[in-house]
This record gives C-alpha cells, sequence and structure tokens, in this order.
C-alpha cells in the first residue's frame, strides 16, 4: 500500500478533487494515476501544477469522475473495518 499525506482521506471523503505536487521518490502520484482520483506533477513545477489546476476548473464531468472516484476508493478501499482486517491478518 502507498503512503501518502492523510488529508487524502478528507478529500476523498468530502469531494475534494486532489491535484499533488510530488516528488519522484513518492508513490503517491501512482496511487492517484492508477486510480483515476487525481492529478499529480512533479514537485518545483509550478507551471504544470496551474495547469492541472486550470483543466480540473474547466472540466466539471473530469471533476465530477476524479471526485466520484475518489469516494469510491473510501468506501472499497479505506473504510475502517477493512483497514482493521488488512491489519490483524497474518
Amino acid at each position: 500500500m502507498p503512503t501518502f499525506p492523510s488529508k487524502t482521506m478528507d478529500y476523498f471523503r468530502f469531494g475534494v478533487p486532489i491535484v499533488a505536487s510530488v516528488e519522484a521518490s513518492t508513490d503517491y502520484g501512482d496511487f492517484l494515476k492508477a486510480h483515476h482520483a487525481g492529478f499529480h506533477v512533479p514537485a518545483g513545477e509550478p507551471a504544470a501544477l496551474l495547469n492541472a489546476i486550470e483543466k480540473l476548473g474547466n472540466d466539471p464531468a473530469l471533476r465530477n469522475e476524479l471526485v466520484e472516484n475518489g469516494r469510491k476508493l473510501m468506501v472499497n478501499h479505506f473504510d475502517v473495518f477493512k483497514i482493521v482486517d488488512q491489519i490483524l491478518s497474518p
């Protein structure tokens, strides 16, 4: 399981689309991309960050899709009971 900012759970829960500026050494961007739950851009590239934010702002259908995918992740993968089962499973 990737490691990522705890804010992600809140964003997914409350329907906030994610645009993350990430270091190359993290798997957070790969996680967002694999689940189509947000955008990621390399850290230190403000033009790419602005481009991703503008893309979300200009495409309500895409924004809604990312939000819905984030909510599905909360229910299907990050439910507290599922996490407890994963932790307690040998």
